[in-house]
């Protein structure tokens, strides 16, 4: 029977399955694993990344038809249906990106 007042230390107070995963070495909660938190880590980056690539909010698609523009993801064929200033800016957008390549 758990004893819920205290009286016996912590571990003594778990279930007996609970302390026996707790104590077998490869049950461990591996914490300190550095190839998780670098996976981890990559992972965000990119996340982030696509998230900043593909931003559609109306106030940035023009950035995002340049960026897309630049990387020969789209083509000016297929925005053809934009009004002339629209283009104007995102081609020169593709041409800034062109510049200034990260």
């Amino acid at each position: 029977m758990l004893d819920l007042h205290g009286t016996r230390p912590y571990r003594n107070r778990l279930p007996a399955r609970s302390r026996r995963l707790s104590t077998q070495p490869g049950r461990r909660d591996r914490q300190g694993t550095p190839d998780l938190w670098d996976l981890e880590h990559y992972l965000t980056e990119r996340r982030k990344d696509i998230d900043r690539k593909y931003d559609y909010r109306d106030s940035r698609l023009t950035r995002v038809f340049g960026r897309l523009l630049y990387e020969g993801r789209v083509s000016e064929e297929e925005l053809r249906g934009l009004c002339e200033d629209k283009l104007k800016s995102i081609r020169s957008l593709a041409d800034f990106f062109a510049k200034y390549a990260d």
